[in-house]
């Protein structure tokens, strides 16, 4: 490796500086060791807290140790990219920290974390950033193999099978080692990438596809519309990472409306024949004819070439050749609620078999419940399914400074599968599975009911 030792303190100009990083010592980005097990060997580490670090140049991958309080962070050790099962650790290193990160499978899965947490960081910089970075992965890949189209399979990157007793910095705790996790509160089984994203306490945004359900007629309308968590399609549930660029809007259509002195009239006429019968029209009209009759000559007048050019269908040009119109009264009236549409776009790149698996799957799972459904026989078509849409904390809660969602359709999925403009793919493994280097997926959404001010009654966040 090119430098040994990362300084957390170390600045630009300094001789110890180790370079600008993806990652720091954020909560999200730490991970716990304490209890240990792989194959016959064990330890403790006492529940001590390490990060990851990855030099933005040369991909070297530096292993900290998080000193709460004091600001003076450890590096125990370095790990090699062209090698994810190398931990080279320094001074500082314990015994028990250099025993836990040179076993093969702990130094292994500590690079993918390095590489999550450096694939999170890239992802949330801005375009002109990102355009002045290498990706993550390139790094990687570059340090790894010099092949054409950098194409590595995902074990050349750290992903191996684990015991179950050992404590992965990817889960941490969590129940994620299977690509389809088991939820809690009901969820049922869900999709989440990246691995180990649902138990990282970072804020999430879930997508559960519902049977679609139309709604009732009640009276002269439509009833309100609910999304029981018994309409979730189970196995079709999908965690993500809460994208860069999300927002809403709420919007209502308003129109010009006119109406003279003689639709008025019409209109009064109108309304007294249907609401009262024959009395009412006969009411409607001699209050008209008392007020034609009570006004001036000139009133009188323009009434009945209104009058007359609507019945000989020249209109107001009789009034217009006058130089004179009868006041419109114009008014900007409301005409109608607008439905919501959101859009999103995940960019998803694997480091491991697993995770791959776990991509096609999320992008097969969005196209399918897309697809409208044949009935039997080919007659009919049913409806797609639809989807409820939230933004959950760390507690797997609604997240109330974020906006909520009503009950959405899919009306559009996208899939680039060369995201970063170069045709790039994993060597299949031994399964014959590969994949891309990476997806990007874009997705909209319409909610099929629009927002009334009923829906925020009782709602403490920002609600709809």
């Amino acid at each position: 490796m090119s430098i040994l030792t990362y300084n957390p303190k170390a600045k630009p100009g300094d001789a110890d500086y180790w370079g600008d990083v993806y990652g720091d010592n954020s909560t999200n980005n730490q991970f716990p060791v304490s209890n240990w097990q792989a194959g016959r060997q064990t330890g403790d580490l006492g529940g001590a807290k390490y990060y990851t670090v990855v030099n933005k140049e040369n991909g070297d991958i530096a292993v900290v140790k998080y000193i709460p309080g004091r600001g003076d962070d450890v590096t125990i050790g370095t790990i090699d990219p062209k090698d994810g099962n190398n931990f080279t650790a320094t001074k500082d290193a314990s015994t028990a920290e250099n025993q836990y990160f040179e076993h093969p499978i702990n130094a292994s899965k500590t690079k993918d974390h390095a590489m999550w947490v450096a694939q999170n960081a890239y992802d949330n910089l801005s375009a002109p950033q990102r355009a002045a970075n290498t990706p993550p992965y390139d790094l990687i890949n570059s340090a790894v193999k010099g092949v054409a189209n950098w194409q590595v399979t995902p074990d050349d990157q750290g992903s191996r099978s684990v015991p179950d007793s050992l404590s992965s910095p990817l889960s941490q705790g969590g129940n994620s080692g299977n690509y389809i996790s088991r939820g809690s509160r009901g969820s049922g089984a869900y999709l989440a990438f990246p691995a180990g994203v649902d138990a990282s306490g970072q804020d999430l945004i879930k997508f559960s596809a519902l049977k679609f359900v139309p709604s009732e007629i009640e009276g002269l309308g439509f009833g309100q519309k609910a999304m029981p968590d018994t309409r979730i399609i189970p196995g079709r549930v999908i965690l993500l990472p809460i994208p860069g660029g999300i927002q809403d809007g709420n919007n209502a259509s308003w129109g010009e409306g006119r109406m003279d002195a003689a639709q008025i009239a019409a209109a009064n006429v109108a309304i007294g024949a249907m609401t009262e019968g024959a009395a009412g029209f006969e009411g409607a009209v001699g209050d008209t004819a008392k007020s034609i009759a009570e006004n001036s000559e000139k009133v009188k007048d323009l009434l009945t070439k209104k009058i007359g050019g609507a019945l000989t269908g020249t209109n107001d040009q009789i009034l217009k050749r006058g130089g004179q119109v009868m006041n419109p009264n114009m008014e900007l009236l409301f005409d109608s609620p607008s439905l919501r549409s959101f859009s999103f776009t995940f960019k998803l790149s694997p480091r491991s078999t697993r995770e791959s698996a776990i991509i096609k799957r999320i992008i097969r799972t969005f196209k399918s419940s897309m697809a409208p459904k044949l009935t039997d026989g080919n007659l009919f078509l049913q409806a797609p399914d639809t989807w409820k849409i939230q933004y959950l904390n760390s507690d797997k809660r609604q997240q109330e400074y974020l906006n909520k969602f009503k009950e959405c359709a899919m009306t559009s999925f996208t899939v680039n599968y060369a995201p970063d403009g170069t045709y790039a793919t994993y060597e299949p493994d031994d399964s014959g599975s590969g994949s891309m280097v990476s997806y990007e997926i874009g997705m909209s959404f319409q909610e099929i009911s629009p927002v009334f001010d009923r829906d925020y009654k009782g709602e403490t966040g920002v609600g709809y």
